[in-house]
């Protein structure tokens, strides 16, 4: 045996006392950690409930204690009556809640809650009804680091809790009575991928996690529904029904009523009175006992009759129908109301009185013909009625595909915060199940619609780092440039196939990892789609395109990206009508091809990516934006002494913005203007305003086919703009050919034979602009020579030596939608080249 040294020895019998000290003290750490986790920092792991506890309170007592375990790693009690220490989940009405809490939850509506401690034995979560109770317990564990980002598990955010306990005094209720969407078309029943509609329930969760739902509920058309529940009577009865154009309509489900009609108003009135009682015995306290739907059947075809013409517009004609139900709702139901959209030709503001329990459900910006934007036809509601709602589309997939379509970053809060300033307490959109395409815009929406205060951009980043981490900055580049100006093309999915490879190598984390690989599939489902649509109908290609998208798009049916239900129905219903085998192949009652539907792995994705970025390159440009408020003559007026000759642009389709430059000493200016032919139609709306913007013309042009001279003051020198509200019906205008006259931002080029003119800036080397023309674009340098350009939907070409800082030109484009999008030069379309206008700062 080895002989140590005396002071070496010594030296180890220090240690040894050293490292006994520190295991001793690690031990009574845990010891301690242990001993307050499970008893002072967890409200002695009891959840408390009162004896008389619905089954709802009851589910909810249950999903709060799943919630903690899965942060505590602890069990959870749920205890009916009376303890020292626990979480107490009360009605307001509860004598287990202090008095002084239970006065804060009067009068707040029924989705008001409150969350209470002052210790760490007791935490008391209170709400005037069920629905405000589950809010507060998910506020509470919001507060704590939960979050529900997305629906699904992988997009849970769940913390890892070693106290529960907070020092808190909360109250809250919801600045809008109604906070939902739907998507159009909805989940389609039991499918075969999906026979127990678990896709439906996980959207269903995710929405009432995040706030979303409401204490009110309104109910569509219900002219329909009103037909075909009195069909014999009214076909008894022809005079009940709509007059146009002399004769009575014949019946179905959509014929409009004559308003005017003593007996088919009683026979209405009736028919609204039993529906809302069946309402109400169905739910007494729910959403759907608010009101019955006194909302007309869809499309056109009011009565025109002697008598109904005498009651006023379509518009009063409506809502007198809907008076006379109001009232007896008031006699017989009181406190309950009547619901109807201001929607197509009822959109407007009728000129007569509503009764108060009238509640208007405004539709501003799609199906009015009122001439006026959505954000002026909802300040005249405003004015009207200081209890309305809104209506309004998000992203439906019938328009836009499930492709990234909605601005989060401006649009939510931008909308929500303008509806809540004009009496707005409701909101109920038509939308998508698609959280790749609107996924985030409802996340923050939910905040926004509780309260419109909350600071978005808080919201967002906290999306951002709890979702992504590590790999935050790749996912945020894609998801804002999406946002801002996501155009399907080629360059866009070089660019998305790029970050998202970055993305995924920076991800450290299995849940972070799962999340990227969601947007994974919904990345490479907008390049399947982006080759389905680019394949030429009828080709073999497109054969094979859209089966290629189909399976894919079902193969990630779980994952919520894509509402792929609707999406199935549109491809096959309505793009791929003339596929006569698609439908057969795809049928729901195909047993065997749904056997053979298998989830994508996470190997094939990642093929899938290297794939994408093989085949798809980025362009070499980078974007640039131009201030379209502040532009100026590309060269100054000269105003002939004799008269003026006129320019005529090509026909125009939907609202534009136009501006045009006037020089000293003109007095006065006239434009003319010509709108395609249409009947029983206000025509389209122009407004101008002069470089002070005080309006100097605000009228309707009528359709009526023949040329209107528009002739305004123009006193004051300088840039004027010209808005107009179009109701697609095709317009045109003639201007003096000194004048400079230009449309800014967006332009819709349907006639291909027309030249439209484009400023490219000094030092530019390329120019980019995303075209969807239905036939290939030429585009022509200042000297008429025709460019060369690479790309099919992006178009990028070489600006020769000297060419730049000078006017183009583009022709051949026909779109009845808005394009060019100019990606790095300004969006100014002049008509001549002596008439073009460019940035104030070149």
């Amino acid at each position: 045996m080895e002989n140590f040294p005396a002071s070496r020895k010594g030296c180890e019998r220090r240690q040894m006392k050293t490292l006994k000290f520190f295991l001793i003290a690690t031990i009574l750490f845990l010891a301690t950690k242990s001993f307050c986790k499970n008893s002072d920092f967890m409200y002695g792991k009891n959840i408390v409930v009162e004896e008389n506890a619905s089954q709802k309170l009851l589910d909810t007592a249950n999903e709060l204690a799943s919630f903690l375990k899965k942060g505590t790693g602890e069990d959870f009690n749920i205890l009916k009556g009376k303890t020292e220490k626990g979480i107490f989940i009360l009605s307001s009405n509860s004598q287990l809640l202090d008095q002084q809490l239970r006065n804060e939850l009067k009068n707040r509506g029924k989705e008001a809650f409150v969350i209470f401690s002052q210790d760490n034995s007791t935490l008391y979560i209170s709400g005037n009804s069920d629905a405000g109770i589950q809010y507060g317990i998910y506020k509470y564990l919001e507060l704590l680091g939960y979050r529900w980002l997305l629906p699904g598990d992988n997009w849970t955010i769940i913390p890892r809790l070693n106290n529960i306990t907070l020092k808190v005094k909360m109250v809250e209720s919801p600045a809008f009575k109604q906070r939902n969407f739907f998507g159009t078309g909805g989940f389609g029943g039991k499918l075969p991928l999906d026979p127990e509609m678990k896709l439906s329930k996980k959207w269903e969760d995710w929405k009432k996690r995040n706030f979303l739902g409401g204490e009110i509920a309104i109910s569509g058309h219900a002219g329909e529904s009103f037909n075909m529940a009195n069909k014999s009577v009214l076909l008894e009865h022809p005079e009940y029904l709509a007059e146009i154009g002399g004769k009575r309509q014949p019946f179905s489900p959509g014929t409009k009523p004559c308003y005017s009609n003593p007996a088919l108003i009683d026979l209405y009135v009736n028919d609204r009175l039993k529906k809302l009682k069946s309402q109400i015995d169905a739910d007494p306290e729910g959403p759907g006992s608010f009101a019955v739907s006194v909302e007309p059947s869809d499309g056109g075809g009011h009565c025109e009759c002697a008598e109904c013409l005498k009651i006023g517009s379509v518009s009063d004609r409506v809502f007198s129908l809907a008076n006379h139900v109001a009232k007896q709702v008031a006699k017989q139901f009181p406190g309950k109301y009547v619901s109807l959209l201001a929607y197509n030709e009822h959109a407007a503001v009728p000129n007569i009185e509503l009764e108060p329990n009238i509640y208007v459900v405004v539709v501003p910006y799609g199906f009015q013909r009122t001439g006026y934007s959505g954000d002026e036809l909802l300040q005249m509601w405003a004015k009207k009625s200081k209890f309305i709602g809104i209506y309004d589309y998000w992203s439906i997939p019938d328009w836009s595909q499930d492709m990234p379509s909605l601005n989060y970053l401006e649009m939510p809060a931008k909308k929500i915060r303008f509806w809540h300033q004009n009496n707005v307490v409701g909101f109920l959109s038509e939308s998508t199940y698609s959280s790749g395409a609107v996924g985030i815009t409802w996340y923050i929406s939910s905040r926004l619609l509780w309260n419109p205060a909350v600071d978005e951009k808080q919201v967002i980043q906290d999306f951002y780092s709890k979702a992504f981490d590590k790999a935050e900055k790749p996912m945020k580049r894609m998801l804002e440039r999406w946002a801002t100006s996501f155009m399907l093309s080629d360059h866009e999915l070089a660019l998305s196939f790029r970050d998202i490879a970055e993305a995924d190598k920076l991800a450290t984390s299995p849940e972070v990892k799962s999340r990227i690989s969601d947007y994974k599939k919904y990345l490479q489902y907008l390049r399947l789609y982006y080759e389905y649509i680019t394949a030429k109908p009828g080709s073999e290609e497109r054969k094979i395109a859209v089966r290629n998208l189909l399976n894919f798009m079902w193969r990630i049916y779980d994952s919520t990206m894509v509402h792929v239900y609707r999406m199935h129905q549109l491809i096959v219903n309505r793009y791929e009508t003339s596929d006569t085998e698609l439908k057969q192949e795809w049928d729901f009652k195909n047993k065997e091809k749904w056997e053979n539907i298998k989830p994508v792995t996470e190997e094939e994705l990642n093929q899938m990516i290297e794939d994408g970025i093989s085949k798809y390159k980025p362009y070499d440009f980078e974007t640039k934006h131009y201030d379209t408020e502040k532009i100026v003559p590309a060269k100054l007026p000269v105003v002939p002494n004799n008269e003026n000759k006129y320019i005529s642009t090509h026909s125009f389709w939907g609202d534009h913005c136009f501006k045009f430059y006037v020089p000293e000493n003109i007095d006065t200016l006239t434009l003319k203007m010509k709108i395609g032919k249409r009947d029983n139609h206000p025509g389209d709306r122009v407004v101008i305003k002069d470089s002070n913007d005080n309006s100097v013309f605000d009228k309707f042009i009528l359709p009526d086919g023949e040329e209107h001279q528009i002739t305004f003051q123009t006193k004051n020198k300088g840039l004027y703009t010209m808005n107009v509200s179009d109701q697609k019906i095709t317009y045109s205008f003639q201007f003096p050919d000194w004048l400079p006259f230009v449309v800014v931002n967006s332009i819709v080029i349907s006639d291909w034979q027309k030249k439209v003119y484009f400023y490219v800036p000094a030092g530019l080397k390329k120019i980019a602009m995303y075209c969807e023309s239905v036939v290939p674009v030429k585009i022509f340098d200042s000297d008429g020579k025709e460019i060369k350009y690479e790309g099919t939907k992006i178009l990028v070409a070489d600006v020769p030596a000297g060419q730049d800082g000078k006017i183009w030109t583009l022709s051949h484009h026909k779109l009845y939608t808005p394009s060019p999008v100019m990606l790095n030069i300004p969006a100014i379309f002049g008509f001549s080249k002596e008439t073009m206008m460019v940035p104030a700062v070149k």
